[in-house]
């Protein structure tokens, strides 16, 4: 099949933030069954990348995307007002020749800024892979701030993104997010878009404990660890509550514990919220996390704001893991409490959880097991793969093509 596959971003390094984790390893897969043509946005410093992903691509085209100062406020500005951020004639004049040229038998559009693009895909079988509903996140944002000024933000965010989902989305014959509760809000926005959940993989060969070589220290049974992008609002929400509110309890059975906040860019906040303190290990960035998810002996996902499913969650489940977790970090994933993860919405009981495990390896190692054995079972990126390239022939067979 020709597919002809639109991206608002480069793939590249894959794991750099959640969205290009999922696209590099679709692209890796599908290009197993498929002849790619590949367009998508390149910022300055990605040129050194392009090779990696070049061997899924039968053709490849790279847009750059370069500002200037006051271009940059511009595009700020322009981000909040208007659903037609990433516009660009360039992108518009590449997919065009792509479409004349390639002669597609199914378009991907991926992200939904790019939906904008319909036009250019007319009368062709197209998907919007729109990942979360990035209306959610805002609505959530907008319930839960009591900063007026971020409130007023998160409402303009809110609007921007309802109008994308609500009017570019309908253009498509198909839409696929992550999750359920995705799925939830795309349909009260367009009750007629046709909507498909397809969760997120996880690189089960990648993310395999005994592949890793890592010293433990002595008190490697009161290691706790929470991963995650440490720039993203809810990752340093759930850090600064768990710090407050749950930490000081599980201290208080084990004065040792220690807790490593694994994940690029600290926010400034964050950074200071933490700062002296010598029982909080923050890493920044870190070349391999495979090491810091064999270090700990019980991985933490507090998570409380959000939308979509957490990539770190099905990391550390490939890495035969024990978690304790909210109900929102695992909404996405189809789990057993008690049986593959550990998941409270209660303080009390979140840090009980936690001082069970730390004294009962045994069940660290049961839940770890179980939580491995349902990741091969059901969230590989091949079978991740599969379930897209199902739809692509679903829709090319469509008679109705929007």
């Amino acid at each position: 099949m020709k597919l002809l596959f639109v991206s608002q971003h480069f793939p590249y390094p894959p794991y750099s933030d959640g969205s290009r984790l999922i696209e590099y390893n679709l692209l890796k897969n599908i290009s197993k069954y498929n002849n790619i043509y590949f367009i998508s946005f390149l910022i300055p410093g990605e040129e050194k990348y392009i090779n990696q992903i070049k061997p899924f691509c039968d053709e490849f085209i790279a847009i750059p995307l370069k500002y200037s100062k006051l271009g940059r406020i511009k595009k700020y500005v322009h981000d909040i007002f208007s659903p037609k951020r990433f516009e660009s004639v360039l992108m518009k004049n590449e997919i065009n020749e792509a479409v004349k040229k390639f002669n597609p038998d199914v378009v991907h559009v991926d992200l939904p800024m790019m939906s904008q693009y319909w036009k250019c895909f007319d009368n062709i079988p197209k998907l919007i892979n729109s990942v979360d509903a990035i209306s959610l996140l805002a609505y959530k944002n907008i319930k839960d701030n009591k900063n007026l000024i971020k409130k007023l933000m998160w409402y303009l965010l809110y609007k921007q993104r309802k109008y994308i989902e609500s009017k570019y989305f309908l253009n498509y014959n198909i839409c696929t997010v992550v999750s359920g509760e995705d799925k939830e809000m795309l349909e009260k926005h367009s009750p007629n878009l046709k909507i498909e959940v397809i969760p997120n993989g996880v690189d089960i060969e990648y993310f395999e404990a005994n592949k890793v070589d890592v010293d433990i220290n002595d008190y490697d049974d009161a290691i706790l660890g929470i991963f995650g992008g440490m720039d993203f609002f809810p990752n340093e929400d759930a850090s600064i509550f768990f710090i407050s509110d749950i930490f000081p309890l599980v201290k208080k059975e084990y004065p040792q514990v220690k807790l490593y906040l694994v994940g690029r860019k600290p926010s400034e906040r964050l950074s200071n919220f933490v700062k002296n303190r010598r029982d909080i290990i923050m890493t920044g960035e870190v070349e391999d996390i495979r090491e810091y998810y064999k270090k700990v002996s019980i991985v933490i996902s507090p998570i409380r704001l959000g939308s979509g499913i957490k990539n770190t969650v099905l990391q550390a489940m490939s890495m035969s893991k024990a978690i304790v977790c909210t109900s929102q970090a695992v909404k996405a994933i189809d789990i057993i409490n008690g049986k593959h993860v550990l998941v409270t919405d209660k303080n009390v009981e979140f840090a009980e959880k936690i001082i069970n495990l730390i004294k009962n390896k045994e069940l660290r190692k049961n839940i770890g097991d179980n939580a491995r054995n349902l990741i091969v079972e059901k969230y590989s990126w091949e079978i991740h793969a599969k379930h897209f390239q199902k739809i692509y022939k679903d829709i090319s067979l469509e008679k109705d093509v929007r």
